[in-house]
């Protein structure tokens, strides 16, 4: 009986150690066969390890120690097989290219932001060869461009001249967009590089690739941007740059953006400027806005400020706008507060504003509050807006306003006599016995 114990007991261990051998030989044959296989299927190029792969679930509870057992015995078996230190990191960096490339391609728009983040957070020429792999997959829209300013962006972090010379090959919409991001992501580093760039690769004063400069140098320099936006000539580029300028000083604040914009050299931007933050003041609180702007000395400068208001205020109150324009005293600033009353409360009761004008004597200071008035109504009365039209004090505006009138007048004429029947908005007494509104005084 003992001799039996003593077998079975020797038989048991033998089989136990043979299954353990096992298992280790497995393990080598395994990694050799792997990495057999990769090196099969991984193209050449330059490698590197992205950051931010998708990583395993974390483990919970007694997982813990197991996993640190699983280590030990693969760094156990890593250093017993045919794989190198070397070589394995080289298989995981094309095996995470290649993974990357794939979500760069996902038709999931979550999953493909989330890749071009990755390539933004750590360009590398690898992926950003895979990144522009699959911007050229992707059909004309909004996700094309917006992933083509990620991956410009990306792009001039290591290399900027290189993403411009990529970008020139794009189409024009493209160039501009994909430009503006390299320069503003360029500026923010070396904005002394940026610009001198810029003036190498543009002939002319009117440089549309200070645009974006201005943008990134913004975040940095304020001060230094709005110098060199002032020093563009006038025109619609530096109008945009103006507009970017505007936005950001007005991020910074209320009192900030007014200051930037009392402090700005050029009459022209300082007016655009005004105007622009006399809207925006009035969005938020219209008698705070009203109050600033009546603060002004008379000028261009308040008499944008009063077309924002007025322009804003009409839209929704056309009758507390008009009272507010009353208010003003005479002169240009009030002229066009009322020709901006007139344009929205014409549209919604002519009579009222009829009415509202007439209480003003003819002046040159109302002629273009009356012509934006004539303009509105000629197609519901064009005989009556005719009069109104004559009373006009410039000559030469008056004659114009009353030719477009009669215009009006023959056409519907013309349709009446062809047996026509007029639009709604062609009756010239909008369909009621009366005319809408009356004369001029």
């Amino acid at each position: 009986m003992t001799n039996k114990i003593l077998i079975t007991s020797i038989w048991a261990a033998s089989v136990a150690l043979a299954y353990w051998l096992g298992l280790e030989g497995g393990s080598e044959f395994h990694a050799s066969n792997e990495k057999a296989k990769g090196g099969g299927d991984i193209a050449s190029g330059p490698l590197s390890t992205v950051k931010g792969t998708p990583k395993s679930p974390s483990p919970t509870g007694s997982d813990v120690s197991t996993i640190s057992s699983r280590k030990e015995e693969v760094s156990n078996a890593l250093a017993s097989s045919h794989v190198t230190v070397e070589e394995r990191p080289e298989v995981d960096s094309q095996s995470e290219q290649k993974s990357l490339l794939k979500r760069l391609r996902s038709g999931n728009p979550v999953e493909r932001l989330a890749a071009f983040t990755e390539v933004l957070n750590d360009p590398t020429s690898a992926n950003l060869s895979s990144a522009i792999d699959a911007y050229k997959t992707l059909p004309e829209g909004h996700t094309r461009f917006s992933e083509l300013r990620l991956l410009t962006y990306a792009w001039s972090q290591v290399d900027p001249a290189g993403a411009l010379e990529w970008v020139g090959s794009l189409s024009r919409f493209e160039k501009h967009i994909g430009s503006g991001s390299v320069l503003d992501a360029w500026s923010r580093n070396d904005p002394n590089a940026a610009i001198e760039w810029a003036k190498n690769n543009f002939e002319g004063d009117d440089n549309p690739y200070f645009v974006g400069i201005i943008t990134g140098m913004a975040e940095k320099d304020f001060t230094g941007a709005t110098q060199l936006m002032e020093s563009m000539p006038y025109g619609r580029t530096r109008g945009r740059a103006a507009s970017m300028m505007l936005e950001k000083a007005w991020n910074k604040g209320e009192d900030t953006a007014v200051n930037w914009a009392n402090e700005l050299e050029s009459d022209s931007l300082k007016e655009f400027a005004v105007g622009r933050l006399a809207e925006k003041i009035a969005r938020e609180d219209l008698d705070r806005a009203a109050g600033w702007a009546g603060q002004m000395e008379e000028g261009e400068i308040k008499r944008r400020a009063v077309e924002s208001i007025a322009d804003h205020w009409a839209e929704k109150d056309p009758v507390a706008a008009a009272e507010w324009v009353d208010g003003l005293p005479e002169g240009a600033s009030r002229s066009e507060g009322m020709q901006e009353v007139v344009l929205e409360w014409a549209r919604k009761d002519p009579t009222a504003t009829a009415e509202w004008l007439n209480k003003y004597p003819a002046s040159a200071g109302m002629d273009k509050p009356v012509e934006a008035f004539v303009r509105t109504v000629a197609q519901k009365d064009p005989q009556n807006a005719l009069t109104w039209a004559e009373s006009i004090s410039d000559e030469k505006r008056r004659n114009e306003v009353v030719k477009d009138v009669n215009r009006v007048i023959e056409r519907q004429q013309a349709a009446a006599a062809a047996g026509e029947e007029p639009r709604p908005d062609d009756r010239g007494h909008g369909g009621r016995g009366r005319p809408p509104f009356g004369s001029p005084r």
